[in-house]
């Protein structure tokens, strides 16, 4: 699907949009934070938003879609547009996804088809990417759910970096480091090919270029980040993510830690052994593709990141909770990784980031 990329007036652009799509009646999917800035006020309040759906927390809920489901049916809505982060576009496109499936039904179950529900999304984070890729990522009874389907991409993209201006710094550096492991792992995945490694290499160099501007709330420096996170977004759309996304999701949710902050900590240790076992097992591809993305960043280089950033993690792991998460890790994203990972090769892993 050819998606539309807007940069600049994206009120006009969302009207220009919807007037040539015959669209009338839109659920708008955001969190509360949308209200603090003008831009968002006016979004809100433009007379085509028949729905405003701000029921969903951070690692959205199965339930918490079906609210959003039955929000856009009693609207009578014809279009859905996220406005936020991750958990915002995750629950847009799950709403999507379902919206026309039979009602009565474990939607996770079904077919997912085209309904041609047309989905506008203008991220306010330049981290998750999801503006740029055909993944949603919802939790039922605490399990990790993955919802795919070409159509859950944007047909318009609205990327505005305003929406930046008033994120936290802490939120700033988890969401920067999201969209800098898609990079990494997209470059490495057995999926990636000559397209995802362009994007990878140009969303690395241009988080590393902007990304001390971009903490100090640098106009041009936004920009350039939420650019920077889309491609990322376009490498992971190819190729998925691997091991240290699969790692991320149980400390998440058993430990209240930002996705990003969680994928960070995991990548750190998934990049050393990766190299340990590449070598061992005279993996002259693998190792010529670590040495590639060395050239790009190092695994020293990310160390030192991590540490500027004071990205840490405060937990000392119990026996009982190293088995837990090393038993837990999401089978599919681990596939494609490019080295096999075993529950006692994880394990450790996991007991090296709580060191």
């Amino acid at each position: 699907m050819e998606q539309i990329i807007v940069r600049n007036n994206i009120l006009d652009a969302i009207e220009d949009y919807t007037e040539k799509k015959h669209i009338n009646k839109i659920l708008l999917v955001c969190g509360h934070s949308l209200e603090k800035y003008g831009l968002g006020q006016k979004l809100i309040n433009n007379q085509k938003i028949a729905c405003v759906f701000q029921e969903f927390t951070p690692n959205p809920k199965y339930e918490e879609v079906l609210k959003g489901v039955k929000a856009y049916k009693s609207a009578g809505c014809d279009s859905i547009i996220a406005v936020g982060g991750g958990s915002a576009m995750d629950v847009a496109k799950a709403i999507k996804a379902f919206v026309s499936m039979p009602e009565g039904v474990n939607f996770l179950e079904e077919e997912i088809k085209d309904n041609g529900i047309v989905f506008m999304a203008a991220p306010t984070t330049s981290g998750t990417g999801s503006e740029a890729t055909r993944f949603s990522v919802i939790y039922k009874d605490g399990v990790k759910q993955s919802v795919e389907h070409v159509s859950l991409l944007p047909e318009l993209v609205l990327m505005e970096a305003k929406f930046l201006d008033k994120l936290p710094v802490y939120q700033k550096k988890t969401t920067m480091l999201d969209a800098l492991c898609h990079a990494i792992e997209s470059f490495w995945s057995i999926n990636s090919n000559d397209t995802s490694k362009e994007y990878s290499v140009k969303a690395i160099k241009m988080i590393k270029e902007n990304y001390r501007g971009y903490l100090d709330n640098l106009p041009e420096s936004n920009k350039s980040m939420l650019e920077a996170a889309f491609i990322a977004g376009q490498a992971i759309n190819i190729t998925k993510t691997t091991a240290a996304h699969a790692m991320c999701y149980k400390i998440t949710t058993v430990f209240n830690l930002p996705h990003g902050h969680a994928a960070a900590l995991c990548l750190k240790a998934v990049w050393e052994y990766t190299g340990k076992l590449a070598k061992e097992a005279c993996d002259e591809k693998l190792i010529k593709t670590l040495n590639e993305l060395e050239e790009i960043i190092s695994l020293n280089d990310y160390r030192k990141l991590l540490d500027e950033l004071q990205i840490q993690f405060e937990y000392s792991l119990s026996k009982e909770q190293l088995d837990m998460l090393s038993q837990s890790v999401n089978a599919d994203r681990l596939g494609n990784h490019p080295v096999k990972l075993d529950t006692a090769t994880l394990r450790k892993m996991y007991s090296d980031i709580s060191k």
